[in-house]
């Protein structure tokens, strides 16, 4: 099963980003993994700032000073091993060193930032990690109700938070059944081990090559062009090591 050292989340301190720092500690609390909080600001302002001379990328990050000027999120389990990164540059690039650098086997973030253009740009970096990390990367959307729990009565915020403990108890896992798709299906497993989750592998084969109305006699993992034999193996993996239930879906990928 996979193993979670080092986890990294990159903030920009929005209220969007409170939901994935959540789930990082979540993760970082379940797999008792250290988890580091990391902030990127454009190197024109690391440039304007006090203290920063010829390298702002390498001043930005070691100079303790610079890290007292943020609110940091808090974790609520204070055995949790955090650490905090303040880098200068362009924000996908320098997620994907630090993470690099540190190490690190899991990359936390949220899909979007504060608002208007900051908000399309958030998603722009999340899909450029996406991309180009060599370590999983797992993005997550704020839900609607903490969204408007986080943006309405303040008062009893940090009593709501703890009342509200991440759980995960369904993780969908779509597949192509390809070679490339093994690492994904070995982190869906270590994640619906350990929160005791139950696990749906999808396959959706294209419209066109199922015939319609269907037949009874119709088998999709057999006209669909994969390796029925891995699928079934695939399938036969995850039902040993979590509740598992294999699904095959028929129109376009993400509908």
């Amino acid at each position: 099963m996979l193993s979670i050292r080092t986890i990294l989340h990159p903030t920009d301190f929005s209220e969007n980003s409170r939901y994935a720092f959540r789930v990082a500690c979540s993760l970082a609390e379940r797999f008792t993994a250290r988890l580091i909080l990391l902030h990127v600001i454009p190197a024109s302002v690391a440039l304007r700032s006090q203290g920063l001379k010829s390298s702002p990328r390498v001043a930005a990050e070691d100079q303790d000073a610079s890290k007292v000027q943020y609110a940091w999120p808090q974790p609520l389990n204070q055995k949790i091993s955090v650490e905090h990164r303040v880098a200068a540059g362009e924000s996908s690039g320098e997620i994907l060193r630090i993470a690099q650098g540190s190490n690190c086997h899991l990359i936390v973030m949220g899909t979007h930032g504060r608002t208007g253009l900051q908000r399309v740009l958030m998603g722009s970096i999340a899909e450029a990690v996406l991309r180009k990390s060599v370590c999983p990367v797992l993005t997550v959307k704020t839900p609607h109700a903490f969204t408007a729990s986080v943006t309405g009565d303040q008062s009893d915020r940090p009593d709501q938070e703890k009342r509200a403990t991440l759980r995960i108890q369904c993780i969908l896992m779509p597949t192509d059944f390809s070679p490339q798709s093994d690492y994904a299906f070995e982190v869906a497993c270590s994640l619906a081990e350990e929160y005791a989750a139950r696990l749906i592998l999808l396959h959706v084969i294209p419209a066109s090559a199922v015939p319609f109305p269907t037949k009874p006699s119709f088998n999709p993992l057999e006209s669909a062009d994969v390796d029925h034999e891995r699928a079934i193996r695939l399938a036969a993996t995850a039902e040993q090591e979590c509740l598992c239930r294999a699904s095959c879906g028929r129109g376009r990928c993400a509908r």
